[in-house]
Parts: structure tokens; sequence; C-alpha cells
């Protein structure tokens, strides 16, 4: 196995889906930024972790209201991707199981399979029990003190 340094687009990806709302596109675009610059920070505390790569000290991360907009209308499936490629990198971090990284995760998929949900909500859309199984084991992730 080895580790990289995801790209700002994953990062961003991340952060704006965790704190859309299936209803809304409102959101906290500092808000955003932060949890965007709080998931490279923790890929690169696994990289340091890893490969005692130094940490960096100038790092900044900014998210626009067009960028919210594009990442809203990705496909849930778009946003589960970017979260797994993720947490697969981070997850070298010693601290990753009780980091912000993880629950700003965590959020981002619960958001994803609610939408996958909602969108194909009822068996005569075509939502089966594999794709239920498959949602009930992407939700079972999410944190229950954020969610419970």
């Amino acid at each position: 196995m080895s580790s990289y340094l995801c790209s700002d687009a994953t990062f961003k990806i991340i952060a704006v889906s965790a704190n859309l709302s299936m209803h809304t596109l409102a959101m906290n675009i500092d808000e955003a930024s932060a949890n965007a610059l709080e998931l490279c920070m923790e890929n690169h505390r696994g990289l340091r972790d890893r490969y005692r790569d130094p940490m960096p000290t100038d790092v900044t991360m900014s998210v626009t209201e067009s960028e919210v907009y594009v990442i809203s209308q990705l496909d849930p499936f778009a946003v589960i991707g970017a979260v797994n490629e993720y947490s697969y990198q981070a997850c070298d971090s010693k601290e990753w199981k009780s980091s912000p990284a993880r629950d700003i995760c965590d959020a981002a998929t619960y958001h994803a399979t609610a939408k996958l949900k909602h969108r194909h909500g009822s068996k005569s859309n075509g939502w089966n029990s594999m794709s239920d199984k498959r949602l009930a084991e992407l939700s079972s992730k999410a944190p229950q003190r954020l969610f419970g």
C-alpha cells in the first residue's frame, strides 16, 4: 500500500458534500473551506506518520460558490468514490479514527447515501434489495454522535 496526497478537488467534494442538505444549496462557504483544509491536513498527517514527511505550514484551501454549485450536482456515487479514495489515503494518520476529517467523511457519505435513497426510494422505481443492503452498509458508517 502506498499513500499520496489527494487533489484539492477531492478535499472540496467531500467538504461541500458533508455540509449540503438534500433540499438546499445554502451552506457556510467559510465552514466548507475550513473542512476542506482539515481534510488536506489529515491527509498530510497520514503521509507524515507513514513516510515521516514533514508537515506543511503554508497550506490554504478556499471553496467558492461556483464550486459548491458544481459539487452539489455530482452523482452521489462520485461523492462516495471521493470519500473512499480519501479515506484510504488518510487512514495512516495516528489520529484518523477520532479525527474531525473522519467525521467530515462520514457526513459526506451519509448525505450521499440519503440522496440515493431519496432518488430511488421505492421498489417501483427500480430500487432493489441489493441496493438497500449496500446503502445500509454505507449509512452504518455515519457516527451516531452526528446522526443518531
